[in-house]
């Protein structure tokens, strides 16, 4: 790419999300991230991990005003709703949560992550019936995504219903001998 003319907004944006996942160096993907926002403002892409980063830090206030600064730009991404409902809960705001993912499986119901980001919030916020119905859905949405398989495993299992947990675990360690 450096060859070619230099990094372009989505490269160094790829780059900066390398940086703070795999190489734990936050301040230099947030410096990757920053150099992208202002090499192209309207990557809203790169405000959602920059949320991430800043939640990985323990900034939630900053984490939230890169979910606002995302919306600013780009209100319909996808990712952006199951991010902020994720911010929601770090931040102990469990029914704003709810109403964002309720919202977003609303606006975009066969994307999986918002369905199981929706789920968690219910969860945590003592609603386990409910999370355990977007989870199933979101184990329909998946083909049967193993993490998926196993939050739902662990919302039965907490809603004292062990013999259908064991089965999907039972499930998940038959697929163990075959599949990563």
């Amino acid at each position: 790419a450096v060859q070619s003319g230099g990094l372009t907004p989505e490269l160094r944006c790829n780059r900066a999300l390398g940086l703070h996942m795999f190489e734990h160096r936050p301040h230099a993907a947030e410096a990757e991230y920053l150099q992208t926002l202002r090499d192209k403002p309207s990557c809203a892409t790169a405000h959602v991990r920059m949320a991430l980063l800043y939640a990985t830090l323990g900034d939630l206030d900053r984490a939230l005003q890169s979910i606002q600064d995302g919306y600013a730009v780009d209100p319909l991404l996808p990712i952006l709703p199951s991010t902020d409902v994720n911010v929601r809960v770090w931040r102990g705001e469990y029914e704003t949560a709810i109403a964002i993912g309720g919202s977003a499986v609303d606006l975009h119901p066969y994307l999986l992550i918002s369905r199981a980001n929706y789920a968690q919030a219910l969860e945590i916020s003592g609603r386990p019936e409910d999370a355990l119905r977007q989870y199933q859905l979101a184990s329909l949405i998946s083909g049967d995504l193993p993490w998926v398989r196993a939050v739902e495993a662990t919302c039965l299992a907490r809603l004292a219903r062990a013999t259908e947990a064991r089965a999907i675990l039972a499930e998940l360690e038959h697929r163990r001998g075959s599949e990563y």
